[in-house]
């Protein structure tokens, strides 16, 4: 057994009143898990499957790296994250992150798709 150390701070200036979120945990997983990788993602979202099933918890990184498959700096395609059935989850812009315990209590299987060209992603998850 392995501890996922998580630590989030969102800080705002400029909105009116400033805020300050910060949220620190300490995760006890087990395997299957999944250290960070990188992935190639096409437009077609069953060829990105990267929980191969959800039947525990899991806890999961996804990052668009705002790349394209050759390495090229790629800022209009967006990343879909998405249920294996196609219905959506969230919409990632270059650069941008999620963080997402995911749990179906089924098995929905956990996929990626490029909204129109291949683009480069980063992922890991650790299970509960």
């Amino acid at each position: 057994m392995a501890t996922l150390n998580v630590k989030l701070e969102l800080i705002s200036r400029g909105f009116g009143t400033p805020t300050k979120i910060r949220v620190r945990d300490r995760i006890r997983t087990t395997n299957p898990s999944q250290g960070l990788s990188r992935i190639s993602v096409t437009n077609v979202g069953g060829d990105n499957i990267i929980l191969p099933s959800a039947d525990v918890e899991r806890f999961v990184y996804i990052r668009h790296l705002g790349l394209n498959s050759s390495g090229a700096r790629n800022l209009t395609d967006k990343l879909k994250v998405e249920y294996s059935n196609g219905n959506h989850i969230a919409e990632l812009r270059a650069g941008e992150f999620l963080y997402l315990p995911y749990d179906t209590g089924g098995a929905a299987l956990l996929q990626l798709e490029a909204s129109a060209n291949t683009i480069q992603a980063e992922y890991a998850f650790f299970t509960r």
